[in-house]
């Protein structure tokens, strides 16, 4: 499958930073709901994301940042905003996998969007790619 293709079927893209509770298990949450592989993890953070190209190399999606003991959350970007191609396979994928999403919605400005949350209770935001008509 080209990688056009794979983003029309409901995939998502881009590249955000989140905190995470409990590295591993937020992982294999990812993994496990996003269809995301392994990229690397090294000391407190993960980077997870699709294998892509013809040389299969790791499109990153996902940054998963360890949050400091004692801490409440890592520091990271405050809203993070992954993209799609069609928000309506993207929000259909996520809620077959279990994953809890807000409807799909529009701001003042004409952006089109929904909302996720994974396990650590981030609120992650998915937009429809600019110039792509809701469908």
């Amino acid at each position: 499958m080209e990688f056009l293709d794979f983003l029309d079927s409901g995939h998502l893209y881009g590249e955000v930073a989140v905190g995470a509770r409990n590295l591993t298990q937020s992982v294999d949450w990812y993994c496990a709901n996003l269809n995301l592989v392994e990229g690397t993890i090294d000391g407190d953070e993960a980077i997870l994301g699709y294998r892509g190209g013809k040389s299969r190399s790791l499109i990153p999606l996902i940054t998963l940042v360890q949050i400091p003991v004692g801490k409440s959350e890592a520091p990271v970007e405050r809203h993070p905003i992954l993209f799609s191609r069609n928000l309506g396979k993207s929000r259909e994928g996520l809620l077959r996998n279990g994953v809890i999403t807000g409807p799909i919605q529009n701001d003042s400005g004409g952006n089109h969007f929904f909302e996720f949350q994974d396990l650590d209770g981030n609120r992650i935001e998915v937009c429809l790619e600019p110039g792509r008509m809701l469908r």
